[in-house]
């Protein structure tokens, strides 16, 4: 963010972050002009955010190093990542609660479009994309603006793709002899997987389309 004036310094402050569905300000300082000068502004930077909202953002390659088996089941969606927030716990059925609301009380949307469940709420969760395409993943958990229309929100956002070509593969390999019995309740819970997935993304019109 670059901000000037008349017979003032130019500042810029760079490396600002700003996560989906988040406002934050950035406070600038111009001083008078002395010479030809700029100041950049490269870390320190006075960002505030404005939002009373309680909300946690993960990137896509944050949680693709997450160890966790979604991949090991027959949605590669890793929905359930959300339990890792604070205040989300995950019902005996897999429904999802946030803050102690009941599960129909939090509103999904991929890349600002709804994918609530409309009869009986929750997620559609086929409407999930995989983890491959996932640039970051949201979760309102109190405070939540009244438009999202619940108290509570989860957001997904894509990869967008950019100009020059970038991809992705995996091979998640899992087996249940691998790991050890449950001490406790006699029971090994882990699966049986061997998943083959893959990303690409490039541009159809250079700056203007991708995929």
């Amino acid at each position: 963010i670059t901000a000037s004036a008349p017979n003032l310094t130019t500042v810029k402050n760079e490396g600002i972050v700003l996560p989906a569905r988040e406002t934050v300000r950035s406070d600038f300082k111009l001083q008078v002009q002395s010479a030809n000068q700029q100041i950049v502004v490269t870390s320190h930077q006075e960002v505030v955010s404005v939002d009373l909202t309680q909300a946690s953002s993960m990137s896509g390659k944050e949680i693709d190093s997450l160890p966790l088996n979604f991949r090991a089941t027959n949605a590669p969606s890793p929905i359930n990542t959300a339990t890792l927030t604070a205040g989300v716990n995950e019902d005996p059925s897999g429904n999802l609660t946030f803050s102690g609301q009941l599960p129909t009380a939090t509103s999904f949307t991929l890349d600002g479009t709804s994918i609530q469940m409309v009869r009986l709420g929750g997620p559609t969760r086929d409407l999930f994309p995989s983890v491959e395409g996932i640039a970051e993943f949201r979760v309102n958990t109190a405070g939540n603006g009244a438009e999202y229309a619940q108290p509570t929100d989860l957001t997904v956002v894509t990869k967008s793709g950019t100009n020059q070509f970038h991809g992705s593969a995996f091979w998640f390999l899992q087996r249940k002899n691998w790991n050890s019995v449950d001490p406790i309740a006699k029971y090994n819970p882990s699966l049986d997987a061997n998943t083959l997935g893959g990303s690409i993304g490039g541009p159809i019109i250079k700056d203007h389309t991708f995929f």
